[in-house]
């Protein structure tokens, strides 16, 4: 249930930022002990569609006691969602089956390395065991999905699923235990190096003896029955929770007998995926569009819509924001793609549209390339962000769409960043006075390489480099497609490279001294000191120490900057107003969008 982000990320940091930016997103699993322990799943209320789910009694075991917002008895919506920026809510038209929406893609299925084994963002053929959601205050709800219950032990290290029973796949086969158990292992091979295995599961017993030869399971995954599932930890880790979100499960069949370079060229990793989401693959025509049609058999009930097509942006007529929004002012297609600067002021003018998203829980800036002997000093990338003049660039460039990193104003509380994390206010004279002491060659000519080519991306681009000339920093920029990026990356030759995704705690292994892979760890930093703080931090259940340890952590790379946060987006996405109970918002790793709850307004229909 999700493209697995993408998975590509980034700092030790709960870095996010801005004026308008959320403060640190609060995540509720309240952690009880009580005597005696039961689940009991509450029948779902025929009017929306939704599994409510208590916890009662359990005997010396810690239970998730998951806090449930209850729907107005007779209403088809969650009150709570009216007016919340990532959530278009029709209340004054009842939900419809029947209909097809037409959306934009910026990518097509997956291809090359990229599999729907680590997809884990496609909300749509997908499920996990749980999945996360957030409420209007910013704070996030962890749920079942694939799982009817779990509990974990008191030390935090034993994780138990209680699957639903009768799940179906696809193909019309019953999901068991046995599945689940097979999916984790692929997405957890060695061979493959998918970015599940830099999650809290490192920490999974038998993980490090697990080659999937010699040793061909992972012993801390055990299947206690057909519907029962257990997982051993080493130790506890505070992601262990939300880790569970990015593992798609897969029909066990389709992997036995083959090896792991042969599931690469599978239908299930490339072409003709199969899982147990609300929609289910129809067809692809490369270059064009890919569809999905509605699963008559899914678990929550069929979904409203019958079936969803994306258009494909990537190297096809749609590739301009320009193009897809008359196609959306026209009707032909029902949801675009994320949109900025003019075209956003144009969409937004609009009566028909709606735009829908929010404050991103990530950062923009870029990593530096320590392997180029330019980069190596650190007096040279701090010089780099004194020279930027940036609350005045983001002002022209992006109006209200973006806003430069305050590491106070997002997390007041510290317990990520210490009151003295060093900052980087504009200060010609500073930066001037850095390079002078690094002994800069103002001959020396960098190059930062992006992927990002939005006018209004290469525009910023563009009065940076006016900055920097004004120190004595020759920058060439190249704009690159997505795969020229990732071959430039592999091949070194780059001094930055600007990304956005840069900045929660868990995406702190991108930096690990142990993460050798230049597509993870693109900057090559390692800091011994920081890993040791961080990994004490990650498996630390004392919240005090944990915050003592993270702070460190931050101060130091704040310091060296290996990459460097600058500003938050707030990133949203144009839609026609008849596509009811729409959401999206590129939030806490992307929160589920609960795609079988879209529906057409009736006049809409197709």
């Amino acid at each position: 249930m999700r493209r697995y982000m993408c998975l590509m990320l980034l700092v030790v940091l709960s870095l996010l930022f801005s004026a308008c930016a959320p403060a640190t997103p609060q995540v509720i699993e309240k952690i009880v002990e009580k005597p005696v322990v039961q689940t009991v799943i509450v029948e779902k209320e025929k009017q929306v569609e939704k599994q409510v789910v208590q916890t009662v009694v359990v005997e010396k075991e810690k239970v998730v006691e998951k806090v449930v917002q209850p729907t107005v008895q007779g209403l088809w919506y969650d009150p709570g969602d009216v007016g919340v920026s990532w959530v278009h809510i029709c209340p004054d038209v009842p939900p419809v089956y029947g209909g097809t929406i037409v959306s934009i893609s910026s990518s097509g299925p997956p291809r090359g390395q990229q599999t729907w084994y680590d997809y884990d963002h496609d909300r749509y053929i997908f499920s996990s065991l749980i999945d996360q959601e957030l409420s209007p205050d910013y704070k996030i709800y962890y749920r079942g999905d694939l799982a009817e219950s779990w509990k974990t032990s008191t030390d935090g290290k034993i994780v138990t699923f209680t699957l639903r029973k009768g799940v179906k796949f696809h193909d019309g086969s019953v999901m068991t235990a046995d599945d689940v158990k097979t999916s984790f292992e692929v997405v957890l091979h060695p061979e493959l190096a998918f970015g599940q295995r830099r999650l809290a599961f490192r920490y999974l017993e038998g993980f490090d003896k697990y080659d999937g030869k010699t040793v061909k399971e992972i012993s801390g995954i055990k299947v206690v029955d057909p519907n029962t599932i257990q997982f051993t930890f080493t130790q506890w880790h505070y992601q262990i929770t939300p880790s569970f979100i990015y593992v798609p499960i897969h029909p066990k069949k389709v992997f036995e007998g083959k090896t792991a370079a042969e599931w690469l060229k599978l239908d299930q990793a490339v072409s003709k995926p199969i899982g147990t989401g609300p929609f289910k693959w129809e067809k692809y025509v490369p270059g064009q569009y890919y569809s999905v049609v509605a699963n008559t058999d899914y678990y929550n009930g069929r979904p409203y819509l019958d079936r969803i097509i994306f258009r494909l942006q990537t190297g096809g007529n749609l590739a301009s924001a320009s193009v897809w929004l008359a196609a959306l002012e026209a009707g032909e297609i029902q949801i675009g793609g994320t949109i900025t600067g003019k075209d956003r002021e144009r969409a937004a003018a609009n009566k028909d549209l709606v735009l829908i998203g929010g404050p991103m829980d990530s950062l923009w800036g870029w990593n530096y390339n320590l392997k180029r002997p330019a980069m190596q000093d650190k007096r040279v990338r701090q010089a780099m962000l004194y020279a930027l003049d940036l609350p005045t660039t983001l002002a022209a460039v992006w109006g209200a769409e973006a806003s430069v990193f305050n590491p106070k104003q997002y997390d007041p509380a510290g317990d990520f960043f210490p009151a003295d994390t060093p900052t980087y206010p504009y200060d010609v004279k500073k930066a001037k006075q850095l390079l002078a002491d690094a002994k800069w060659n103002p001959n020396n000519k960098l190059t930062l390489i992006t992927y990002y080519t939005r006018p209004t991306d290469l525009q910023m681009f563009q009065v940076f480099q006016q900055y920097w000339a004004e120190v004595g920093i020759q920058v060439e920029i190249v704009p690159l497609d997505g795969p020229a990026h990732g071959e430039r990356v592999k091949k070194g030759d780059w001094d930055l490279t600007y990304a956005g995704g840069l900045g929660t705690p868990r995406s702190y292994v991108s930096f690990g001294c142990d993460v050798t892979d230049v597509t993870v760890n693109s900057s090559g930093y390692c800091n011994k000191d920081v890993d040791a703080w961080v990994a004490a931090a990650n498996t630390e259940p004392d919240a005090a120490k944990r915050k003592e340890l993270y702070n460190k952590a931050a101060k130091v790379m704040m310091d060296e900057l290996p990459g460097t946060a600058m500003f938050q987006m707030t990133r949203v996405i144009p839609a026609n107003k008849s596509v009811c109970n729409w959401r999206y918002y590129q939030y806490a790793d992307w929160i589920d969008w609960q795609p079988e709850t879209w529906y057409l307004a009736p006049q809409a229909k197709k």
